[in-house]
């Protein structure tokens, strides 16, 4: 029986347009003890078809087809059936470099950990950009509780989290996820901080490469970008998470400054998806009046906005001064988004 080295995960759902991207870049891998997991979750476009093509080119692919579920419960179906020892995982309309797998092997043994993380390369249609988050490195037990209790979720320097809060661009020794595939089942976003936390909290070290092995393609039709009447609330479950698990005060010190950040950028977000300020205006409203959002940062007497644009937006949104905000987020589009 085929027994590879790494599982290679892959959930599919309506990327037709970037599936073959993503497949190239694994079948091109300089590492070749590989098997991959196409999990075709109930795609409506030609997504389930591309993936019995490559499966039909080379017989490392494996194919399933399934009913619709989401992303949790299609990684899930893909991890009971996988036999790695390693497991990592891809999002089907990114790709990585061709020496990607071989350097998440190599980091994981000759550090000896179960967890290697890996940076990553932001692509917005013809523009690169690379992130730059966890300080490369090794972390132990007091490691990570130094990074949980700095910048976990929220860096002030940055202004994203410290720790890549994703489970792609990182290999895994299969036996650390075993049961906590399932700690993400109820998110409809965010599911993969909800995962990773539990895992690292569960390990006694990691490795952080300043490899930058992955591309995380940005598009119109990703999840960030789609209803944000559906994308607040999820958002306001993932922060609810946090603030739960927390026991330290670790997280509720940085969340203020990781929601406002939000707020920010859902300015830009919304006015790049409707071209009416009416539009704009309806969606901007489920920011002031959201209780949650009133608590944890416009009456937190923790948090104060830093910075001239950070104070001027604050009192923006304070002010319910929508068409201001619709223009700045109009002035962001053109810088950010060209």
């Amino acid at each position: 029986m085929f027994s590879p080295t790494i599982s290679i995960i892959v959930p599919v759902y309506n990327v037709e347009q970037y599936l073959r991207r993503c497949l190239d870049s694994i079948l091109a891998q300089t590492f070749t003890d590989w098997e991959c997991l196409l999990v075709d979750d109930g795609s409506p476009d030609n997504s389930g078809a591309i993936c019995d093509e490559y499966a039909r080119k080379d017989s490392r692919f494996r194919v399933f087809h399934i009913e619709n579920g989401g992303v949790s419960k299609a990684r899930i179906f893909a991890f009971e059936k996988c036999v790695g020892e390693y497991v990592t995982f891809i999002d089907s309309d990114d790709y990585i470099t061709k020496n990607a797998i071989e350097l998440m092997l190599e980091t994981c043994q000759k550090y000896n950990v179960e967890l290697a993380i890996f940076k990553f390369i932001d692509v917005y249609k013809d523009r690169f950009i690379p992130a730059n988050r966890s300080t490369s490195g090794y972390y132990d037990k007091q490691q990570i509780e130094k990074l949980k209790s700095k910048n976990y979720i929220f860096d002030k320097k940055t202004k994203l989290p410290g720790m890549v809060l994703y489970l792609w661009g990182k290999i895994y020794k299969r036996n650390i996820l075993n049961g906590f595939l399932n700690c993400g089942i109820d998110f409809w976003y965010g599911e993969d901080q909800v995962i990773l936390l539990n895992v690292i909290d569960q390990i006694s070290s990691f490795y952080v490469s300043d490899q930058y092995i992955y591309y995380y393609y940005h598009h119109k039709n990703e999840a960030t970008n789609k209803n944000f009447e559906k994308i607040w609330p999820a958002y306001e479950k993932i922060w609810e998470f946090y603030y739960n698990y927390d026991k330290k005060d670790y997280f509720s010190q940085q969340l203020p400054f990781r929601i406002w950040q939000f707020c920010k950028k859902a300015v830009a977000d919304i006015a790049r998806q409707n071209k009416k300020f009416s539009d704009f205006k309806s969606k901007i409203n489920l920011v002031y009046n959201s209780e949650y959002y009133k608590t944890k940062v416009l009456n937190n007497k923790y948090f104060s906005p830093n910075g001239l644009i950070n104070r001027i937006m604050f009192f923006m949104f304070k002010h319910k001064l929508s068409f201001p905000l619709f223009i700045i987020g109009k002035i962001y589009i053109s810088i950010d988004y060209k």
